[in-house]
């Protein structure tokens, strides 16, 4: 030990007899028990806040915990209800769409079994006819449209009544086409929107 601390060490040892001296009997007892009590209780007191700390932590773990396994499942289960929505919407459109194809092809081959080569000799559509229906499906004027090789409206058109006919069940199986493809995007529409309407209930009811 160097020598120049030999000076304190004394000090040191002497203040430590008075201490013990002081605290061995009253008022020095009082003033040591009252210490140590005081150290007793600030040490409970960071064991405890220590151990409090340690649990709110955990508790907030597990939170978070179960907040992420709530929210891979609720996503889980969004991806599940579009993936089987998109199935049912699209086979229910290519059912729809096959039936349709179906149908207006089997009206096309029956037009000439109802509309016969005699009808359309005995009954020539009239130009003005002709010119009428050509502005209801373009949607414009009919004076605007010229009747193709007429020069008068009451003139009988080039056009036969099977054609006629023909034409007609044809564009009405490519507006049911239509309808069936609104109706699909219309059901996904309204199927993803339930679907997120329930994946974020899912997240609101675990988040609680």
């Amino acid at each position: 030990m160097p020598a120049f601390l030999l000076p304190f060490l004394s000090g040191a040892w002497n203040f430590g007899k008075a201490a013990l001296a002081f605290c061995a009997k009253p008022p020095g007892s009082y003033i040591a028990c009252a210490a140590a009590l005081a150290l007793s209780l600030w040490i409970a007191d960071e064991i405890g806040y220590a151990h409090g700390t340690a649990a709110a932590n955990a508790a907030d773990k597990a939170a978070e915990a179960r907040a992420a396994q709530a929210a891979t499942q609720a996503n889980g289960e969004l991806q599940s209800a579009i993936g089987k929505l998109d199935t049912k919407i699209s086979v229910d459109y290519a059912a729809a769409v096959t039936h349709t194809v179906y149908l207006t092809n089997t009206i096309v081959e029956k037009v000439p079994a109802y509309v016969t080569p005699q009808t359309d000799r005995a009954f020539p559509l009239p130009c003005g006819l002709v010119r009428v229906h050509d502005a209801g499906i373009l949607g414009a004027d009919p004076a605007s449209l010229a009747a193709a090789g007429c020069e008068a409206d009451g003139e009988p058109a080039p056009a036969t009544a099977s054609a006629f006919s023909q034409n007609d069940a044809e564009w009405a199986g490519y507006c049911h086409a239509v309808e069936a493809q609104r109706d699909a995007l219309k059901a996904e529409l309204l199927g993803v929107t339930k679907a997120w309407e329930d994946y974020r209930a899912s997240l609101q009811k675990a988040a609680h």
